[in-house]
């Protein structure tokens, strides 16, 4: 009986180690790994493009800004040269 216990017991750890073998031939090779996920993650993204959208529309913003600051600077220059020749004139 004891004889018949340990065969039963080796039988079946083998072939849980067979299983596992199996499974791993046919369905873990496929997994994907955590190196794989964040390259897919930095170049396949959708919202990689939408990033991309975001960070062109902040440059354009402050091509914007900078032109409006040097066209504030030039009215301010005008605005000075005026009130001096309106100061000339009210004398």
């Amino acid at each position: 009986m004891i004889k018949d216990t340990w065969k039963t017991a080796a039988v079946t750890a083998i072939s849980c180690v067979i299983m596992m073998v199996g499974f791993w031939l046919t369905q873990a090779k496929d997994y994907v790994t955590r190196v794989e996920v964040s390259d897919m993650i930095q170049t396949e993204s959708p919202y990689l493009v939408d990033k991309q959208l975001v960070l062109q529309n902040i440059n354009d913003m402050k091509q914007v800004l900078k032109d409006n600051t040097q066209v504030i600077s030039q009215l301010t220059v005008e605005i000075a040269r005026l009130r001096g020749e309106l100061d000339k004139i009210g004398e």
